[in-house]
């Protein structure tokens, strides 16, 4: 016996509730992120990020961000 062929908006709705009962909302909305697109051109973004940055200069900025702050 062949289950019912059903449309995709069926199956993702089911996909959905299913994975909120069983995960739990955050748990469900974690997993489901895993799987968008995102929108934006991360290399374009990186190369303006970085433009005329030296590795050595970055490198230090790695190690303020990392170094445990003093009051």
């Amino acid at each position: 016996m062949t289950p019912p062929h059903l449309p995709l908006a069926e199956v993702t709705r089911r996909a959905i509730a299913l994975l909120y009962r069983e995960l739990g909302p955050a748990a469900a909305a974690r997993f489901m992120g895993q799987f968008t697109d995102g929108s934006g051109d991360y290399t374009a973004e990186r190369v303006d990020q970085f433009a005329g940055r030296t590795v050595v200069e970055l490198a230090a900025d790695i190690r303020d961000t990392a170094a445990p702050k003093t009051q």
